[in-house]
C-alpha cells in the first residue's frame, strides 16, 4: 500500500507534464522474482509479471547493447554452459517460445511492443554473462457569500478534474500484467542504497532477490519487450475516485429541488472487495419556476462493498454518512442555512478499463434524520472515474 501511494502522488506531481508520463521501463515485483528463480532459465522469459513505471521515476544504467548472435547449436544439441546460452531456433515450442531471428520474434505472440534500441540485436554477447556495477545516486450579503462559497466549490471541482485526469493518465492507464522478453533480457538489480548490478534473466537466482531493493526490465533493451495482456483490475491499496451526475435535494417538507452533483473520494481497499473512502460531495440546484435555489457541501465516509465479479463487471452495495452544510433561499420556502448529520445508502457498479482504473455507475439514496424532512429520501445517479 506504501507503494500505491508513492505513486498517487508521483502521479499528481505529473499532471503540467502529461505527454511521456509513462516510462519504458518495467518492475518486476519480488514475489514474481521468486517464481521466476523456480523456472527453468530457458524459459524464463515467456511469462513474466512486470509493472510498467512512471516517468519520474530514476532510469538505471543503460545495459551494453548485444552483439550478434554467436553460436548455432545444431541437430539435438544443447548448450550446457549458460555462459554460451544463446536460445537457438530449434528450441522453442510450436506455439510458445522465441525464435531467433532479425527482427527477434516470438512464435504466437505478434509484434513485440518494443523493439531494441540496440542496432545490432541477435543474442547475449560471447560469454553470455553481463558484469560490472553503477551507482546513481438570501440578501445582498448572502448573495455576496453564495457567489464566494460557489466560487471556492468550483475551484475544488476544477483541481479534482485536472488530478483526476493526472492519475488516469499516469496511474489508471499503465500497463501492469504479462510482458515476454529473451530469457537473457537484461534485469537491473538495484539496492535500497541506490547500487545496480546488471544480470541476464536467466542468471537470476534466489541469491540475487532482495526484498529491499528494485528489480527492472527497460523494454527497448536485449531484444525488446511484447506485452501479452493486463492483468484483471485490482481495488487493493489507495484509490482516488471523482464523478458527478444528477440529484435531488430535499429544501422544505413539501419540496425538493433537482440539480447537479460532483463526488471526491480518496481512500483504500484493505483487500479486493472491501474499502473505506473519505467522501466530498458538492452540488447546487435551482427552481425557476419560484426562481429559488440550493447548494450544499458534503463531508464524511463511505464502506464499499464490492463482493460480485463477473469478468470486468464489479457490483455492490455502498453506505456511508456525515454531514451536509446546506442553504438555500428564494421562492416560497424560505432561507435556511444549517449543517445536518446525513446517511447515504446505494449500489456502485464498475466496469474496469484497465488493471488500476474504472468506469463507475453510482445510484442510491440521501436521508437527513435530524432535519424536518427526516422521512424524505432523496435520490441521486452520478458516474465517474476509480484509479486504484
Amino acid at each position: 500500500m506504501a507503494r500505491r501511494t508513492h505513486n498517487l502522488l508521483a502521479a499528481l506531481l505529473l499532471l503540467l507534464t502529461l505527454p511521456g508520463c509513462l516510462a519504458k521501463s518495467y518492475e518486476i515485483p519480488t514475489d514474481e522474482l521468486q517464481r521466476l528463480v523456480t523456472v527453468p532459465p530457458q524459459e524464463r522469459g515467456q511469462v513474466v509479471r512486470a509493472v510498467q513505471r512512471l516517468a519520474s521515476a530514476d532510469e538505471p544504467a543503460r545495459a551494453p547493447a548485444w552483439a550478434p548472435q554467436a553460436a548455432d547449436f545444431p541437430g539435438d544439441e544443447t548448450p550446457t554452459d549458460r555462459g554460451d546460452a544463446v536460445y537457438a531456433p530449434y528450441q522453442p515450442r510450436p506455439t510458445f517460445g522465441y525464435v531467433y531471428i532479425l527482427p527477434p520474434l516470438y512464435l504466437g505472440y505478434g509484434p513485440p511492443a518494443y523493439y531494441s534500441r540496440s542496432p545490432e540485436v541477435g543474442g547475449p554477447s560471447p560469454g553470455g554473462f553481463y558484469s560490472g556495477a553503477t551507482s546513481r545516486g438570501a440578501s445582498t450579503a448572502r448573495g455576496d457569500a453564495k457567489a464566494a462559497a460557489a466560487a471556492l466549490v468550483a475551484a475544488a471541482v476544477a483541481v479534482a478534474l485536472v488530478a483526476t485526469i493526472g492519475f488516469a493518465a499516469t496511474e489508471g492507464v499503465r500497463y501492469d500484467g504479462i510482458v515476454a522478453v529473451h530469457p537473457h533480457h537484461p534485469l537491473h538489480l538495484i539496492a535500497a542504497n541506490g547500487r545496480e548490478r546488471l544480470i541476464g534473466l536467466d542468471e537470476l537466482t534466489r541469491f540475487d532477490i532482495d526484498p529491499t531493493g528494485t528489480a527492472i526490465i527497460v523494454a527497448d533493451e536485449g531484444a525488446g519487450l511484447w506485452q501479452r495482456g493486463r492483468a484483471p483490475l485490482d481495488h487493493t491499496g489507495w484509490t482516488w475516485q471523482f464523478g458527478g451526475g444528477w440529484m435531488m435535494q430535499q429544501v422544505a417538507r413539501d419540496r425538493a429541488l433537482g440539480g447537479y452533483v460532483f463526488h471526491m473520494n480518496l481512500g483504500g481497499f484493505i483487500n479486493p472487495w472491501l474499502g473505506i473512502v473519505g467522501s466530498v460531495e458538492a452540488g447546487a440546484g435551482s427552481d425557476t419556476v419560484t426562481t429559488g435555489d440550493m447548494w450544499f457541501l458534503r463531508y464524511g465516509a463511505d464502506l464499499v462493498w464490492l463482493p460480485v465479479h463477473l469478468g470486468v463487471w464489479h457490483f455492490g452495495p455502498r453506505i456511508g454518512g456525515g454531514l451536509q452544510y446546506l442553504n438555500t433561499g428564494g421562492g416560497d420556502w424560505g432561507y435556511l442555512s444549517a449543517t445536518q448529520p446525513y446517511a447515504t445508502f446505494g449500489i456502485e457498479s464498475e466496469i474496469a478499463m484497465t488493471t488500476r482504473m474504472a468506469f463507475s455507475i453510482r445510484a442510491g439514496g440521501l436521508l437527513q434524520p435530524s432535519a424536518p424532512w427526516a422521512n424524505a429520501l432523496t435520490p441521486a445517479v452520478q458516474l465517474g472515474l476509480n484509479i486504484y
